[in-house]
């Protein structure tokens, strides 16, 4: 059985994703689309690394690289950390990593939510409460979990190609034209550039 809440590590690639409740929307316009990356940028970035993403309407996509434990613990106020460490004893030094990195997950999704409930003018949580993430353990697995994430809005029928959705991270990673993702990473998974867009052309003609 997958594990969809699988413990975010550091030094690990994970899916992340989540959905609106019901059936509500996520993104309303694209307005709301560049609101999310961008606070996305402010509590993600610290803790993770992007290497593809797409946002449909009521639900999003993410594979993310969890940064170093130095690099988390750097985040952290010594003070507040020493007293958090002498409070437990059964690891807790995984445990705290954990605990920060799901933190910054957590005031994205309400930082996000309470800006769209005052836009448009709504109560009441936005997201499945416990968002999912699944450990990448293969480059294989890597691989497919990209072109899984690309293809949503074709396989969805909003566009034809990938290169018609605005806010999945295809474009950027072709063009290189990125503030925050990874893309030498993810092309390399695939071998170069040129393979990285033959793989997706196939995947398209298969959806």
């Amino acid at each position: 059985m997958k594990d969809y809440k699988a413990k975010l590590v550091p030094g690990r690639v994970y899916h992340i994703y989540n959905r609106a409740i019901g059936d509500e929307f996520i993104f309303r316009c694209d307005e709301n689309y560049r609101y999310f990356l961008q606070k996305y940028r402010e509590f993600i970035q610290p803790v993770g690394k992007t290497l593809a993403y797409c946002l449909m309407p009521n639900h999003f996509h993410f594979i993310v690289l969890i940064n170093s434990e130095e690099e988390i613990f750097q985040l952290t106020d010594q003070k507040h950390l020493n007293k958090w460490l002498f409070e437990r004893s059964f690891k807790v030094y995984e445990q705290y990593l954990s605990r920060t990195i799901n933190l910054r997950f957590s005031h994205l999704f309400n930082s996000y939510a309470q800006a769209y409930n005052k836009m448009y003018d709504r109560k009441g949580s936005l997201f499945i409460r416990s968002y999912n993430r699944k450990r990448i353990e293969s480059d294989n697995y890597f691989r497919k979990a990209v072109l899984y994430v690309h293809s949503n809005p074709v396989k969805d029928g909003f566009v034809k190609t990938f290169q018609d959705w605005d806010f999945c991270s295809y474009n950027q990673i072709i063009s290189g034209d990125s503030h925050f993702i990874l893309t030498d990473y993810t092309i390399s998974m695939f071998g170069d550039l040129e393979n990285f867009i033959f793989v997706h052309n196939q995947t398209l003609k298969g959806l």
